[in-house]
């Protein structure tokens, strides 16, 4: 969709482990490894 609108679309994809606020118990469990997207458009 960005590409409709500039010229240039980069993705950048980083994958980490969360852990915060109330999810202090799930530290060190593998259900909490997601992948996070930036996307940057010129």
């Amino acid at each position: 969709m960005l590409e409709k609108h500039r010229k240039s679309v980069e993705m950048i994809e980083v994958d980490y482990k969360y852990s915060f606020g109330t999810h202090g118990h799930k530290v060190g469990d593998n259900k909490n490894s997601v992948s996070e997207y930036l996307f940057i458009a010129r």
